[in-house]
């Protein structure tokens, strides 16, 4: 676990679980409030005809997902681990096993599932916020620079820009802040009822 301080940043605040979005779109599941959020990314299967390395592995993604589902999460633990031995590229198992920790309460041990998503891919969306979301406590100049990376891919992300706002007004920037914050509520409105006592956007 890690050591939160009394005097550490509200946590950023994403919408609840909702539709779950595509692989190429992604979507986040949030439990907590503001202070205590810890977030969790919708799962991704990926589907190949081959019997390869690959396709084995991606079968073996999906049984960790199943065994997930219904709380074996020692099952789930060691598929997405066989998968991983099969396949040492596949973001999926990597990033699952991120999720695996974090719902677990172990954000140190799921950050480090999270970098090795990102380097088997430093595009994939899900590990790089999640991994914000955890850094945003521990190292939130690096959650500044994972948010700023994943704005570079998608200015209009309302749940980045929410986010970043909140962290960055957190971190007494309150000028580039409260535009992150008025540009996330722009996007979705919905996101005003979500803001912090106390935080004007």
């Amino acid at each position: 676990m890690v050591d939160l301080k009394s005097t550490a940043p509200p946590m950023p605040m994403v919408p609840p679980r909702g539709a779950v979005r595509s692989r190429h779109t992604w979507k986040f599941v949030v439990g907590g409030v503001a202070v205590a959020a810890i977030a969790t990314v919708a799962v991704f299967l990926v589907t190949r005809s081959s019997t390869s390395p690959a396709a084995s592995a991606s079968q073996l993604v999906e049984q960790g997902l199943k065994a997930q589902t219904a709380g074996n999460t020692a099952r789930a633990v060691d598929d997405f681990q066989q998968a991983i031995v099969k396949d040492p590229t596949n973001k999926f198992a990597y990033y699952d096993l991120g999720v695996m920790y974090q719902r677990l309460n172990q954000p140190i041990v799921a950050a480090g599932w999270y970098r090795k998503a990102i380097l088997a891919d430093p595009a994939y969306k899900p590990a790089l916020f999640n991994l914000a979301i955890i850094e945003t406590r521990t190292q939130p100049s690096g959650a500044i620079d994972l948010y700023s990376q994943l704005l570079r891919m998608n200015p209009n992300d309302a749940d980045v820009n929410f986010n970043l706002g909140l962290l960055l007004i957190a971190q007494n920037q309150p000028a580039p802040g409260h535009a992150d914050l008025k540009r996330a509520i722009q996007i979705n409105p919905a996101l005003a009822s979500r803001v912090p006592a106390g935080i004007t956007p």
